[in-house]
């Protein structure tokens, strides 16, 4: 188990012991409101992002905490919906703001071991993802999850009328 919260850091409870052991303290940039996290399996490593902000940070499997170079975007709570890709252990990011007018919304894949960035999808591009054609943003009433047995992550977009899913 895994606590995180800005103002007290980063703790982890050992099963087995059933000690706590902080990793981290406070950590600059992580806003009290809005903390997203997601772990990806095949990269052994958590993303852990603060409300609004292009700062993140990654936590890897002895428990170390890195600071990351900031992100493209904003992330957290409101700017981005977070999901490993659970084969490849990259992390898929829907970024965009929940505020009209969705003018700024966008796709990408971050390599966490190699901390790189690669766009897949901007406004105003063709091709446009279905996640973007509705008046939500993206990322407002949107959760993801990987769905490891299949090899593939699953979003699923709520609308009061047009709900979607995605894989």
């Amino acid at each position: 188990l895994i606590v995180i919260h800005p103002q007290i850091g980063i703790w982890f409870n050992s099963d087995s012991t059933g000690q706590w052991r902080q990793l981290a303290g406070i950590l600059p940039g992580l806003d009290t409101n809005g903390l997203e996290s997601a772990y990806s399996a095949g990269a052994h490593t958590v993303l852990v992002t603060g409300y609004g902000s292009p700062i993140h940070y990654k936590i890897n499997a002895t428990g170390t905490v890195t600071r990351m170079q900031d992100a493209p975007v904003n992330l957290g709570i409101g700017n981005s919906v977070i999901v490993a890709d659970p084969i490849s252990g990259k992390f898929l990011v829907l970024a965009g703001n929940y505020n009209a007018p969705h003018t700024d919304e966008s796709f990408w894949e971050y390599d966490i071991t190699t901390d790189s960035w690669l766009q897949l999808w901007a406004t105003g591009q063709p091709n446009t993802p279905l996640f973007f054609t509705t008046s939500l943003s993206p990322v407002f009433y949107t959760a993801c999850a990987p769905v490891p047995n299949y090899g593939v992550s699953m979003c699923i977009s709520f609308n009061y009328t047009s709900s979607q899913v995605l894989l």
